[in-house]
């Protein structure tokens, strides 16, 4: 997994820094100054699902949660199995 800095703009563009750049501390500087808010690190397989992530922020956060929960993993695994079944 890869980690990757995403920050928004108000009108909800993203952009994305990597985080073990030299230039990182510029490059974040600079678009803070034109309006841009750091939104979230997120660590993915590759750069697109990184962005599918930093798209539902919200929805990302309870995945975090999630994973880090075992009682919570537990309980959505199954949720997610019954689901499965049922639509099958």
């Amino acid at each position: 997994m890869k980690t990757y800095l995403f920050l928004v703009s108000e009108d909800k563009v993203l952009i994305h820094l990597d985080p073990n750049s030299d230039t990182l501390l510029a490059e974040k500087e600079q678009l803070v100054s034109q309006g841009f808010e750091v939104l979230d690190y997120i660590a993915a397989e590759n750069l697109e699902a990184a962005y599918e992530m930093a798209k539902q922020p919200n929805l990302h956060a309870v995945e975090q949660y999630t994973q880090s929960n075992f009682f919570c993993y537990i309980v959505d695994a199954l949720v997610s199995l019954l689901r499965g079944l049922r639509y099958s």
